[in-house]
């Protein structure tokens, strides 16, 4: 039986005897359990931890977009206790959409939105391991679709803000995107929950307005017929502009606010939408809010286009979803009004 000796670090000299013909044996530290190892110098015990080996995961905050750093990870520790961080995350962000836009609720026109674009940004953990860098920014524009055709597809709950959002229709295309670019798509999509009907950051604010609504109670009556006419004798008849008529208290604003009198100018041009509230667009009002009061067949059914042109769609300029004033030359913006400063 030799002397197996070991020099101590710590200041002294451990020695232990192998016994002749005797075994050695080795203890595995279980995954999880503690490893104590005694300093013969001095007494002191240290202890280590060893963490399980699973899978971590931090939860992504409803809502759709997942931020760089911020996102789901999910990362696995061996056996051997060491923990591996995953390489990257994905951020898809919409641009080139309008500031706001205005529309009657009943519209069938469908949205054209030639400047917007999709663009999927790759992150990658940087060298310090602090954040994120942008690896690669991808154009999928293709693989994304807006939340609805049109107005009327909207669920139409009063006037109101909504919202038009792009949503990945084509899941299989970003995950050729991202595997060009060289990373893993399976387990990316994954991590960030990239599936079909996935929003992309950002959405375009709509308004949707009752036609005829001038008031924006949510109902078609006389007194949207009168407040049309208010707005009709006092630019075109008395030529104050929108705004010196609402200062003087010649024009109803919603919520008192000149600024929303864009929403009620939209919505009370009834009759041929040309982006100039006249006389055919209160007498279009009172016609349609009379064939309800008589109870004519059908009339609490009908929208202003099959009332009006018998079943022919109106379909407004084009001009008029980026300004409802579009040819109003009597409608002036205040200074602070947002809606033009969101159109530049």
């Amino acid at each position: 039986g030799g002397t197996t000796t070991s020099t101590n670090p710590v200041g002294g000299t451990t020695t232990s005897t192998n016994p002749v013909g005797g075994t050695t044996t080795t203890s595995t530290n279980p995954v999880g359990g503690t490893t104590t190892s005694t300093n013969p110098v001095g007494g002191t015990t240290t202890t280590s931890t060893t963490p399980v080996g699973g899978t971590t995961t931090a939860t992504t905050p409803e809502g759709g977009t997942t931020e760089p750093g911020t996102g789901t990870t999910t990362s696995t520790n061996p056996a051997d206790g060491t923990t591996t961080t995953p390489a990257s995350s994905l951020e898809f962000v919409q641009s080139g959409m309008p500031g706001e836009l205005i529309y009657w609720s009943e519209e069938k026109t469908d949205f054209t939105f030639t400047n917007m674009k999709v663009t999927m940004n790759i992150y990658v953990v940087n060298e310090d391991k602090t954040g994120y860098d942008l690896a690669k920014a991808v154009d999928v524009t293709s693989a994304f679709a807006p939340n609805a055709k049109n107005a009327s597809e909207f669920d139409f709950n009063g006037f109101a803000q909504y919202s038009i959002q792009y949503q990945l229709k084509d899941a299989a295309a970003i995950q050729k995107e991202i595997n060009a670019a060289g990373f893993d798509a399976t387990a990316l999509m994954t991590q960030d929950g990239i599936v079909t009907g996935f929003n992309a950051k950002g959405f375009t604010p709509l308004y949707l307005v009752l036609r005829g609504d001038f008031d924006l109670d949510n109902a078609i009556t006389l007194s949207d017929a009168k407040k049309t006419l208010d707005y009709v004798v006092a630019t075109q008849q008395t030529f104050y502009t929108s705004k010196e008529a609402y200062e003087k208290g010649m024009v109803f604003a919603y919520d008192d606010n000149y600024n929303n009198l864009k929403f009620s100018h939209y919505a009370a041009d009834t009759r041929d939408g040309i982006g100039v509230l006249n006389n055919n667009d209160v007498k279009a009002i009172l016609d349609y809010q009379v064939a309800n009061m008589i109870n004519l067949p059908g009339a609490d059914e009908w929208t202003y286009s099959q009332y009006l042109m018998k079943g022919e769609e109106i379909t407004p300029i084009e001009q008029l979803h980026s300004d409802p004033y579009a040819f109003d030359e009597y409608a002036v913006y205040g200074e602070d009004d947002e809606f033009h400063k969101l159109q530049g």
